[in-house]
């Protein structure tokens, strides 16, 4: 039923006034960096480009996501593709919308695409092998529906009251790996449903004015004309590209160095507003100066309607509306650890679905060097005996577990628990054997190897190693559950 949905939508739905502009350049994708991470943009010009023509038209029972993507794309790997393979998170079931292509062309010849039976993987046949180093230029229409009120796992994907969340809401490429193929993961039980590659992104969208529209990256231009606003936007060198829109939205501002950080709430929530605010500065001194420097131009943190605690997304962070109170503890907690995932996941990628430790343990434990940069030892120590506690009291009833499992090897308890408490002690374990200054040297290597690009946990245990001079064989498998 779904298919023939979207087939009326794509095709009865009003055609999209949005003139097609220019190529982007790397002078436009640069507004969205740093001005001392600008040059990356040239370092990294293999990488695909996506141009997007877009209208967003919500209405009492959905919101309609419509419009073109005109795609570059560089082979870097060493085989000869015969397909490119596009992921549609929107047909997840955990997502919960739909969404489809048409009108597909690679280099001006029309191709068909082909859906698995989720309808979340589409696979593009090339007219003809696309050899290493070759470029090719592919077009397709594209179309998405999310349904009002409607709930589905963590509400990423949604429309609830007067809210938007259109996560991941956009055509994506999946991963390739010479040794298995296009990754394929359909199941989403738990944790986080994406794995991509560093892109950039131009993106041009026309909403009805009364939206505030919030997105991954920087708005470069604006223009409104008949209760309607076109936004056009930089996101570079970002896995993603994800929307949330409201009428309500009210916006607080400040700067960290250059960057501009923005924190978007719900009316009646100023006070926990400013705290957030204060929280997500700290939390980016503390990780600039234990990790290396967050390289884009703006990072955003909405309060939305997820029912996760919170939810990354590169350059932007979701916290739930149901623990943004002041009374709420865990909103301090949830807080620095999105923006704590803005290092490892958004600059460092990894597959979530496969090994979401290696993000999730990172990123938990960050919280507890937050607490040594805003209190000192004393709160590191408290926070790394909280997350030693939070992991011995479940395995006290459950037994013993790795931490370096798929998430559907895990309930939701157990991944809590052992993910991200068990995970994040992992990391104080290594810091103690390694030492702390060869342990911090050693994570700001593994950033500054793997920015932008996808790391494995065979790569971090050979940084870890190297840094210490040592193997961790041993500690790997007692904790993780594998080695190199």
């Amino acid at each position: 039923m779904w298919k023939v949905l979207l087939f009326l939508i794509l095709f009865i739905s009003a055609p999209l006034s949005l003139a097609q502009t220019d190529a982007s350049g790397n002078d436009f994708f640069s507004q969205g960096m740093r001005p001392a991470f600008m040059a990356d943009v040239a370092d990294f010009a293999e990488v695909p480009q996506y141009i997007f023509h877009l209208a967003l038209i919500p209405d009492f029972t959905q919101a309609k996501l419509t419009g073109t993507l005109d795609l570059t794309y560089t082979n870097t790997t060493p085989d000869a593709l015969e397909a490119l393979v596009f992921r549609l998170y929107a047909n997840l079931e955990s997502f919960g919308g739909q969404a489809a292509v048409s009108n597909v062309t690679v280099n001006g010849v029309s191709v068909n695409g082909i859906s698995d039976e989720t309808g979340s993987i589409v696979t593009i046949p090339l007219p003809q092998p696309l050899l290493p180093g070759e470029k090719l230029s592919l077009l397709m229409d594209y179309a998405a529906v999310v349904f009002h009120g409607e709930q589905h796992l963590y509400n990423q994907f949604s429309y609830l009251e007067t809210e938007l969340a259109l996560a991941s809401a956009l055509p994506l490429l999946s991963v390739y790996n010479p040794s298995t193929g296009w990754w394929r993961e359909v199941r989403h039980p738990r944790g986080d449903a994406v794995f991509s590659e560093t892109a950039n992104f131009d993106v041009t969208l026309t909403a009805p004015s009364y939206l505030k529209v919030i997105t991954s990256g920087s708005l470069i231009e604006q223009t409104e004309s008949g209760g309607m606003v076109t936004l056009r936007y930089a996101a570079p060198l970002m896995r993603d590209f994800s929307i949330m829109a409201s009428a309500q939205y009210e916006t607080l501002s400040s700067v960290f160095d250059d960057i501009q950080v923005n924190v978007h709430y719900l009316p009646g929530k100023e006070n926990s507003a400013e705290l957030a605010m204060q929280w997500v500065l700290d939390s980016m001194a503390a990780f600039t100066n234990a990790y290396g420097a967050y390289v884009y131009k703006e990072l955003d943190l909405v309060e939305t309607y997820t029912s996760a605690g919170g939810i990354e997304y590169p350059g932007l962070i979701v916290v739930a509306d149901d623990i943004w109170r002041l009374s709420d503890p865990y909103f301090q907690i949830v807080t620095v650890h999105e923006v704590a995932h803005q290092w490892w996941y958004s600059m460092v990628g990894n597959d979530q679905t496969l090994y979401p430790w290696l993000d999730e343990a990172l990123t938990e434990y960050s919280v507890a060097v937050y607490w040594r940069h805003v209190a000192g030892e004393d709160g590191y120590n408290t926070a790394i005996r909280t997350e030693q506690g939070r992991y011995r009291e479940f395995e006290g009833d459950a037994g013993a577990m790795k931490i370096g499992f798929a998430p559907s090897d895990y309930n939701d308890v157990s991944y809590s628990s052992i993910v991200y408490g068990k995970g994040a002690y992992f990391f104080h374990v290594l810091s103690v054997a390694m030492g702390q200054e060869n342990f911090a040297a050693a994570i700001q290597n593994y950033l500054e190897s793997y920015r932008y690009r996808i790391a494995t946990p065979f790569d971090l245990q050979s940084i870890l190693e190297d840094a210490a001079g040592v193997q961790f064989d041993d500690l790997f498998l007692e904790w993780v559950g594998y080695s190199n």
